[in-house]
């Protein structure tokens, strides 16, 4: 079956070697947590955006809320 990480393969072919786990595994939440005025940087919104794709999480199940 075809992983997040082949997504993330095919965009950095040469720098990257993904592998399948030779056993099952659970699924990992991932979360991520900034400081407010870090919310319109240019820099880290595109950082948030490349983990989100990643991840394969849309935008939908993220949240504003503070921590």
């Amino acid at each position: 079956s075809r992983g997040r990480g082949d997504v993330y393969k095919r965009e950095v072919t040469d720098q990257v070697h993904v592998f399948e786990l030779p056993f099952k595994s659970r699924r990992i939440t991932v979360s991520q947590m900034w400081h407010p005025r870090m919310e319109r940087d240019p820099g880290h919104r595109w950082l948030r955006e490349q983990i989100l794709a990643i991840c394969g999480v849309g935008r939908s199940v993220m949240t504003k809320e503070p921590v």
